[in-house]
């Protein structure tokens, strides 16, 4: 079985898409969310120092 990667860069085409790819017998589909460790600004998020730790 061959594992394709897709990244969206925004949600707005996200139903669009997986509507699509459900309609084809070929593919199996399987979601998954991932989080990037990043903040809304794009900076990295550390989570030791926003608890306070090691900072």
């Amino acid at each position: 079985m061959e594992k394709f990667i897709i990244e969206l860069k925004g949600l707005s085409k996200r139903s669009f898409l997986l509507e699509l790819l459900s309609q084809l017998d070929f593919i199996d589909l399987k979601i998954r969310e991932e989080a990037e460790g990043k903040s809304e600004t794009g900076e990295d998020y550390d989570f030791f120092q926003s608890a306070g730790l090691f900072s």
